[in-house]
């Protein structure tokens, strides 16, 4: 099976960190990938052997312009080509000539994993084999919710200490941090919401940065479209408890225990109260040990979200 992946790549990119973790463990799990990616004028890292690079990504590099026979030359021995899809990574006109000589020369099956609901007018949905959206969406073929990687805790207490009166939003997020400043005025706790020191750094890395804190804020302000943070995915993966907000941001995992659902000051206070409280420590992190059990029971481990991905494959090709 020879997978080719569309999708920015060693960027400072959500997208990208997202497409890497998934064409990582394909490969280690013996399958073939190649990864079509963007002109980068500073990657994070340098491209591995599967990786070509052959667009521009305007608010990128501020530039226009696709090497489509190169593409259709790098993706001729593959038999689907999957696009993580985000409207904002590509050239409308350009990305669908590239999909019809996809269609056309190579005859190639085609998915796309869609991250917000919406395309194109223009786009022609046929060029589209298969449909992977994250939560039910009109255009969805198959629902995978993203992948939960759950990381060793290296800095996880043991039991409550002064190290639990912390908290951390991801650096640059859309946290509305003045609900956390205004909850814990007057406090001892602090709030970090700059955990890189400004710096771009790898997953593993943002992971560990994050595990230091106990309470890791996510409190969103809402969104019209449908989509999924991949922010509260990485998140749960830390055994932490997340300050959220009721936005369609967080609607794939709203339901899940260790999540505490903020709209104001007041209930931003009132759950930072109960999450520092040290006799409640015991409780909290029965809750974070059951929103594990049951992501894992409901597939939302790794694994199983890789596995589901070669599921699709398997299928489009019998």
């Amino acid at each position: 099976m020879k997978i080719g992946m569309i999708c920015s790549y060693n960027e400072r990119c959500g997208m990208a960190e997202y497409t890497k973790s998934l064409v990582e463990d394909l490969i280690t799990k013996g399958i073939d990938v190649k990864v079509a990616a963007n002109y980068s004028n500073d990657p994070t890292e340098s491209d591995q052997p599967y990786v070509g690079r052959f667009f521009h990504v305007g608010f990128m590099d501020h530039k226009r312009g696709y090497d489509i026979d190169g593409m259709v030359e790098f993706f001729k021995d593959r038999d689907i080509i999957h696009c993580q899809y985000e409207p904002a990574l590509y050239d409308p006109i350009l990305f669908e000539e590239l999909f019809l000589n996809f269609k056309t020369k190579l005859k190639v099956k085609t998915v796309f994993t869609t991250h917000t609901a919406s395309f194109w007018n223009t786009f022609d949905l046929r060029l589209i084999d298969h449909c992977i959206t994250h939560s039910h969406m009109w255009c969805s073929g198959t629902i995978i919710p993203p992948g939960v990687k759950f990381f060793d805790n290296t800095h996880m207490p043991t039991s409550y200490t002064v190290g639990t009166s912390s908290i951390c939003s991801l650096p640059n997020s859309r946290n509305l941090n003045n609900l956390v400043e205004g909850a814990i005025k007057g406090t001892n706790i602090r709030f970090d919401t700059n955990i890189t020191d400004g710096k771009w750094v790898n997953i593993d890395t943002l992971a560990l940065n994050l595990s230091k804190s106990w309470i890791i804020s996510l409190i969103y302000p809402e969104i019209d479209n449908i989509l999924s943070s991949s922010a509260v995915t990485l998140a749960m993966g830390l055994q932490r408890p997340i300050l959220i907000s009721n936005t369609n941001w967080f609607q794939h995992v709203i339901d899940y225990p260790g999540l505490y659902i903020c709209s104001n000051v007041e209930d931003t206070k009132d759950n930072i109260e109960y999450l520092c409280n040290p006799f409640n420590y015991k409780k909290i992190c029965e809750e974070l040990s059951s929103r594990k059990q049951k992501l894992i029971d409901d597939g939302r481990a790794f694994d199983n979200f890789v596995n589901k991905h070669i599921g699709v494959y398997r299928n489009l090709l019998s």
